[in-house]
């Protein structure tokens, strides 16, 4: 049997709502039975099965039953949108981690230390790509992560600052109460190695006119 031809027997079978019990061959309730849950037919694919059959059918569900768990009044009214976070939450399982870098050089690095240490997970993370010049700065980066947050994305967002005042100070200037649950924001951890780190220190605006007077 084709899925054209279940779709017409099925929406030939009589209109009658105890008809779903008939388990007889060809019946309403032998036919439902075939997509059967084992084969990975869940509640959603059977449904949409069998809307195929009646493409002009109202679909509601009873929800009565709830109220034997002590349910108030304005929970059920909640029961979409919850189902839809659920759906959410389980789409981003299977979603890869987006990584926010403040420039090309830490996504290079740190897509290339995950290829060699951890090789089987390179499919599961995607860092931004910066061949398309996006803004960089961890300003740019905390910018990013409110759009995604307000976008309610469903991939899980890890957002990565370099550890140095810069990031320090806009991150102090990050005021809302914390991202979702989906969206982290951290910083390159603090490491002897950077403590110690040489650099080359701009002198201050008025001493550059001096520099004849420094010593060599």
């Amino acid at each position: 049997m084709s899925a054209q031809d279940w779709g017409a027997s099925l929406a030939a079978t009589p209109d009658d709502p105890d008809a779903i019990y008939d388990k007889s061959l060809g019946s309403r309730g032998w036919l439902v039975n075939l997509l059967d849950s084992e084969d990975g037919w869940d509640t959603l694919r059977r449904l949409r099965a069998i809307l195929l059959a009646f493409p002009d059918a109202d679909v509601t569900i009873d929800v009565t039953w709830l109220g034997e768990y002590g349910w108030r009044e304005s929970e059920p009214a909640a029961l979409a949108s919850n189902a839809q976070a659920a759906v959410r939450d389980k789409t981003a399982v299977h979603a890869p981690v987006i990584v926010l870098t403040e420039g090309t050089t830490d996504a290079e690095f740190l897509s290339t230390a995950l290829s060699v240490l951890h090789p089987h997970l390179t499919d599961l993370v995607r860092f931004l790509g910066y061949e398309r010049k996006p803004e960089g700065g961890a300003s740019a980066v905390l910018r990013a992560v409110r759009a995604f947050d307000a976008a309610g994305i469903a991939n899980r967002v890890i957002a990565v600052l370099d550890n140095d005042t810069a990031a320090a100070d806009t991150l102090r200037g990050y005021s809302r109460p914390g991202p979702s649950e989906r969206i982290r924001v951290l910083q390159y951890p603090a490491i002897d190695l950077a403590r110690r780190y040489p650099t080359l220190a701009r002198p201050p605006r008025n001493l550059r006119a001096h520099r004849s007077s420094w010593p060599t």
